[in-house]
């Protein structure tokens, strides 16, 4: 069982980060599925659901702006932490004045879409949950409009939630085959990830792909 939703969003601006720029952050053009799949869950995620990115329309012009932005260049060690989770005590803090980097972006601003997504009960589900259960949890979370912010830390966007069927044609029409469509990880086997290119053949055929306009 499955039901359809759409989601208006909008925000000042936005960053869905090109991976094969190395120093540098650079947008793609556009949203991309895996980041329309992060806004529903960011209203509502359970492991026993998942939803499935229909379409994308694009509502507003694309346009750029270059930022220049302070970030955290270093992480707290791993070793660290297992050494204070050990002792009970220890010390994980990072002092942003030594580890502060400036590093330039080229960012989408002004940005709006509609997200088309499906939500449906996940078949291995734990006996007892209920579609209707869900259902009713992400449709009471976006009639009260609860909002949920997805991004860079200073290039976030709200995200005005909504149920129903979108009205009206997209403003803009892209080529959707130059966008990522998901990375999977291997940490276990190894250090390297697999990028699939939108849109991807077996998604496709287990219903997963998006159409976006």
């Amino acid at each position: 069982m499955t039901k359809a939703y759409c989601l208006e969003v909008r925000g000042d601006f936005a960053c869905f980060t090109r991976p094969e720029m190395k120093v540098e952050r650079v947008s793609y053009d556009l949203i991309t599925p895996s980041a329309a799949r992060a806004v529903f869950e960011a209203i509502l995620w359970k492991p026993a659901i998942r939803w499935r990115v229909r379409r994308i329309e694009v509502l507003a012009p694309i346009r750029w702006i270059n930022l220049r932005r302070n970030e955290v260049a270093g992480v707290v060690s791993m070793r660290n932490v297992e050494t204070a989770m050990r002792a009970g005590t220890g010390h994980l803090g990072l002092y942003i004045e030594d580890e502060r980097q400036q590093r330039a972006g080229l960012f989408l601003r002004d940005v709006a879409y509609r997200l088309h997504a499906e939500l449906a009960l996940q078949a291995n589900a734990p006996p007892g949950e209920t579609f209707t259960k869900y259902r009713e949890m992400f449709e009471r979370r976006a009639s009260r409009g609860q909002p949920a912010v997805s991004g860079l830390p200073g290039i976030c966007g709200g995200l005005p939630a909504g149920d129903g069927p979108g009205c009206g044609a997209a403003a803009h029409r892209r080529d959707p085959r130059s966008g990522l469509h998901a990375a999977r990880h291997r940490l276990r086997q190894s250090r390297r990830s697999r990028a699939a290119l939108f849109p991807r053949a077996d998604d496709e055929r287990r219903g997963d792909g998006a159409g976006l306009a």
